[in-house]
């Protein structure tokens, strides 16, 4: 996962969500997987792209933050 506008790639874990359909809106629950990556810069309603390797393969937005 990298914010857009960013060149920072943030690990993390899918953990909960439908399968993946391009074109369509869908809903995730991530985990974040390491310390010390700038997750403080995901926050509720940042914009953000999924990567594989250097390929963005999908897009997103934060709808929610759990605690």
């Amino acid at each position: 996962m990298m914010v857009k506008g960013d060149d920072e790639y943030l690990g993390v874990r899918f953990i909960d969500g439908m399968e993946c359909v391009f074109d369509s809106e869908d809903y995730a629950e991530v985990l974040f997987m390491y310390d010390g990556v700038a997750y403080h810069k995901l926050r509720v309603g940042t914009e953000f792209f999924i990567m594989e390797g250097g390929n963005a393969v999908g897009e997103g937005r934060v709808e929610d933050i759990g605690g």
